[in-house]
């Protein structure tokens, strides 16, 4: 068994935190939660019942998704990770940042053969059913990838009024 907290520390003029998922080593998590705390700062906890994480481990527990909302392109913003409790209050842990990349142009075209056409519209659709983001994906740019989405590249299809216009 297994318990872990931690902070997760953000510039909030930067970013705008939107939701998780559990990563890899977080699927067999029976809890897995985040709370925003308010002022660029998430605190994270769960529970594995079933032990499958030791502290040999490597990969990602949780991912988390952000709207960049501020900075600059290829702007480097620190994330770190604090008040570690629990089973995982000893483990060395490193915190990272944030480079800002050079704004994507995209305009719904997602098979990249020239034409926006219902194949795209799918594209969005499947990216949304598998939990996966890509930026020229998220075309109404909230900051993840939904049926919208593919609704918006659909109606530019059709010629009707789009988030794409």
């Amino acid at each position: 068994m297994l318990s872990a907290g931690f902070e997760l520390n953000y510039d909030p003029a930067i970013l705008n935190y939107i939701d998780f998922a559990p990563g890899p080593l977080g699927s067999t998590f029976e809890l897995l939660e985040v709370a925003n705390l308010g002022s660029g700062r998430l605190r994270i906890g769960g529970n594995d019942t079933a032990g499958s994480i030791n502290v040999s481990s490597s990969g990602d527990l949780i991912l988390l998704h952000f709207l960049v909302i501020g900075g600059i392109e290829n702007g480097s913003y620190p994330l770190t990770l604090s008040s570690l409790v629990d089973d995982i209050a000893t483990w060395s842990t490193s915190g990272g940042c944030l480079t800002i990349p050079t704004v994507i142009q995209c305009n719904g075209d997602l098979d990249g053969d020239g034409n926006i056409t219902p194949s795209d519209a799918q594209i969005a659709l499947q990216s949304y059913l598998m939990g996966t983001y890509s930026p020229c994906r998220d075309v109404n740019m909230d900051g993840l990838v939904t049926p919208t989405d593919a609704l918006c590249i659909f109606q530019k299809y059709l010629g009707l009024p789009s988030c794409l216009d």
